[in-house]
């Protein structure tokens, strides 16, 4: 089941003001999206963001961060093989390693500086829910999308308000103003009312969706063997962009925001794309 994972790897680019390096603007309307600078990393297994800080973890016991304009802060070596859920409370990075012996510990670093704060054995660690990638609320109603392709909206109170049916089971549910985005397992994406579950429009994609983000209320989706990504305006349901890679790259992780564009993760490291173009500043 896909999560928004904030660990993804995709790095969409910042968009800053005054930017006046415009993006190609091939037949049918699409904008193929900017690829405005690149990080060479490998063996990358979890990325995530704060404050335009840029956090990327690798399978060999490294932690790099970079900022969003795609220049190394700092990086530290960690030690042991890097554990799935890299997180961020209070400024400070929390991160899982397991050593060869099998001893998984909790380690703290400053986002700041990459040096550590405090180790915590990971059997008295205390973890935080996220939540699911099923599940969104807008307002006081929840929603939640399940194996069987229903999406459901439910009262605070748990009072059912109304039920869709998908053709596959839901990967994800996002809140995008006031619909209900949905990505389902049978290739399609669906926009739903909030109050009363009407669809808006649904887009059939290449595949089935591998990762995904949402900024404001444009949709990045890449399929399985996509080679790319596909910027869907979630008010419309128009495809409006493209991510155009070589057929020897792939998106390993979900995409990261930040203002105005994303940030992708491959194979060969992080890249920074933009909407609107690249700053040639």
């Amino acid at each position: 089941m896909l999560r928004p994972t904030s660990f993804a790897v995709i790095t969409l680019v910042c968009v800053i003001l005054g930017a006046t390096s415009l993006p190609a603007q091939p037949k049918g309307g699409e904008t193929v999206l900017s690829r405005c600078w690149q990080f060479p990393a490998e063996n990358l297994s979890g990325l995530i963001s704060w404050k335009g800080q840029i956090f990327a973890t690798s399978e060999d016991g490294r932690i790099v961060s970079v900022s969003s304009s795609g220049d190394k802060l700092w990086e530290t070596e960690l030690g042991g093989e890097v554990e799935p859920g890299l997180a961020i409370t209070d400024g400070v990075l929390l991160i899982s390693t397991r050593s060869a012996t099998g001893e998984t510990v909790l380690r703290r670093l400053s986002v700041q500086t990459g040096l550590p704060i405090g180790v915590t054995p990971a059997k008295e660690a205390t973890a935080t829910d996220a939540l699911p990638a099923t599940r969104a609320s807008i307002g006081d109603i929840q929603i939640i999308g399940d194996d069987h392709g229903r999406i459901t909206a439910e009262a605070s109170d748990g009072t059912l308000i109304w039920r869709f049916k998908t053709g596959a089971a839901v990967s994800a549910v996002l809140a995008v103003n006031d619909a209900v985005v949905a990505i389902s397992r049978d290739n399609f994406v669906y926009s739903l009312s909030a109050r009363n579950g009407g669809l808006r429009w649904k887009r059939r994609l290449q595949g089935r969706v591998a990762h995904y983000g949402v900024s404001g209320t444009s949709l990045l989706v890449s399929s399985v063997d996509q080679h790319g990504a596909s910027l869907i305006d979630a008010v419309s349901g128009r495809v409006i962009g493209k991510v155009v890679m070589s057929t020897d790259e792939d998106l390993i992780a979900d995409p990261l925001l930040s203002t105005g564009g994303f940030i992708l993760a491959t194979p060969a490291g992080l890249s920074g794309y933009s909407v609107t173009g690249c700053s040639t500043k």
